[in-house]
């Protein structure tokens, strides 16, 4: 295995490590915010369980391009707000049986929450300013519609093992989610092109 596929192992692992929590199952119905590198990591973990539909919602075209391109499902631009109107006109109006936040937007883990039906599972899989941590919401409709709600950090080393065996295969294009590639002289670019929010994940070369 290459060392650029490799070191795409440790953020997969995390990725199932939020997955064990969501339990998704073939024909749920699935929704992640952020498509970024950890959103598009979720979302083909999620198409690879069999899940259908698989929609990915994001401010930035770039990035919602590479779930497309990838065939990792379909995509939302919830730019401008009124984000859960438009997810469910997206999906004719269907909510969701799994849902993920994958950004470190507060607003979106109160659409997750208002955008899934009975029994469903949401995951907060991304961090949020320390400074503005708290989300008031409804907990009666958690309570009555049985909604599962969890918090997911890190993985063990059983993750390991799978995302290794996962990154291994050729049935999601691993190799095309390095989409920026840097020699160690030039890691300023490079943390540039990440601080912009350009493509997927950036590897410097440190040979």
């Amino acid at each position: 295995m290459a060392l650029e596929r490799a070191a795409l192992v440790e953020p997969l692992s995390c990725c199932l490590n939020g997955e064990e929590y969501l339990n998704a199952q073939p024909g749920d119905r699935a929704l992640v915010f952020g498509a970024g590198p950890i959103g598009l990591m979720h979302a083909a973990i999620l198409k690879s369980r069999g899940c259908d539909p698989v929609i990915v919602t994001d401010v930035s075209d770039e990035r919602l391009a590479y779930v497309v391109e990838f065939g990792l499902g379909r995509t939302v631009n919830t730019a401008g707000g009124d984000a859960i109107p438009k997810i469910l006109e997206a999906v004719g109006g269907e909510k969701f049986d799994v849902a993920l936040t994958a950004n470190s937007v507060k607003s979106t883990q109160a659409d997750a929450l208002k955008l899934v039906r009975k029994k469903a599972r949401v995951c907060f899989f991304a961090g949020i300013p320390k400074d503005d941590p708290v989300l008031p919401i409804d907990t009666n409709f958690i309570h009555y519609n049985e909604i599962s709600v969890f918090g997911c950090f890190a993985s063990n080393l059983q993750h390991y093992h799978q995302a290794l065996e996962m990154i291994g295969r050729d049935d999601i294009p691993w190799d095309r989610f390095v989409t920026h590639r840097f020699k160690l002289d030039d890691m300023v670019k490079a943390f540039a092109v990440i601080e912009a929010g350009q493509g997927i994940k950036t590897v410097i070369d440190c040979e």
